[in-house]
């Protein structure tokens, strides 16, 4: 039984390694894409949706301001995203807590209430 436990062992790390490089090129191409941020604005299209359906004309517009706000967004890319087209799908925000949402709902609230001030 001895004799096998160098192999098992041996196994398990190859196999501990391969696993953490699949993990580092997932997540990797992951960033690359944005797919987290791209992720998160069809949910929370889907939400308000759901939520509010008098409001479904609006839903794509509205969680684009919430998830490019500046203080949502996470990108070292919302200074630049204006002058290059192309990183705009990176200034999206890739998570959102509930009171952050509830908080950027209300601020975007009382802009719309407010049309002499700017976001």
């Amino acid at each position: 039984m001895l004799r096998y436990l160098d192999t098992a062992i041996a196994f398990v790390v190859v196999m501990l390694g391969i696993s953490l490089l699949i993990t580092v090129a997932t997540q990797m191409i992951s960033g690359l894409l944005g797919s987290r941020g791209t992720n998160l604005r069809w949910g929370l299209e889907t939400l308000v949706q759901t939520l509010a359906p008098k409001a479904k004309d609006n839903a794509e517009l509205l969680v684009n301001r919430i998830l490019h706000h500046p203080l949502i967004s996470d990108s070292t890319f919302s200074s630049v995203a204006r002058k290059f087209p192309l990183v705009a799908r990176w200034k999206l925000a890739s998570s959102i807590r509930k009171q952050e949402l509830i908080s950027v709902l209300r601020n975007l609230n009382e802009v719309a209430q407010d049309p002499q001030s700017t976001d």
